[in-house]
């Protein structure tokens, strides 16, 4: 039987994964990212956990029902996939991914701007961050992070793919550098419109709550 697009956009709503993995994944199926990393287990509020010394153990298994229904979603796509434990390097170029999955924890100034790129990432914004991890502080390019700062830059701060910047921009290349969150909204938004929606609402709830946690600090 032929899978249809439509068949794994729906398929792709209900996978037991983040609601941002689920639109690298789609994202790369589409050719727009050359590879995605996805962690094949559901973080949920891990990261919030953590940041309060609560450490949970991960219930990973790469032979678990959930873990069978990411691998065959994957198949259908025709996309490729390469593992180091429950970090999956996804693509569809097994060059690309071999490459990615090598380089991804290599901290130097080349590998880091090759790993950017190859998650599709905008090449100044990968060079900025790839610099500002080998130099001192005093020599850091300013650059704006993928939290509640994006929403207060001025030329972002109404615009509908803003939530779509996940990674980090170059204050001086905002403008040009959020295309490419612009392509990757355009393209969520018109091929599974209720996932852009569910990201959307996450990221306005996520917004307000670091807003009401800086409040406090």
């Amino acid at each position: 039987m032929e899978i249809t697009m439509k068949d794994l956009a729906g398929r792709l709503l209900y996978l037991p994964l983040d609601l941002d993995e689920k639109i690298f994944l789609w994202l790369t199926f589409k050719g727009i990212k050359p590879v995605s990393e996805i962690t094949a287990e559901r973080r949920g509020n891990f990261f919030s956990l953590a940041k309060r010394g609560i450490h949970r153990k991960s219930k990973y298994d790469y032979n678990s029902a959930n873990s069978r229904r990411i691998r065959g979603w994957i198949k259908d796509a025709g996309l490729v996939m390469m593992t180091n434990g429950s970090e999956w390097h996804v693509g569809k170029e097994k060059n690309k991914i071999s490459e990615s999955l090598k380089i991804i924890r290599k901290f130097d100034y080349d590998n880091e701007i090759k790993s950017g790129l190859l998650f599709g990432f905008p090449k100044k914004s990968v060079e900025a961050y790839s610099h500002n991890r080998i130099v001192k502080e005093n020599d850091q390019i300013p650059m704006m992070g993928i939290g509640v700062e994006k929403y207060e830059n001025k030329f972002l701060k109404d615009k509908y793919y803003t939530p779509y910047i996940l990674y980090n921009v170059p204050l001086r290349n905002v403008e040009e550098d959020s295309l490419t969150a612009k392509k990757w909204a355009d393209t969520i938004r018109k091929d599974i419109p209720k996932l852009a929606k569910w990201f959307e609402k996450k990221e306005v709830n996520r917004r307000k709550k670091e807003e009401r946690a800086q409040k406090f600090l």
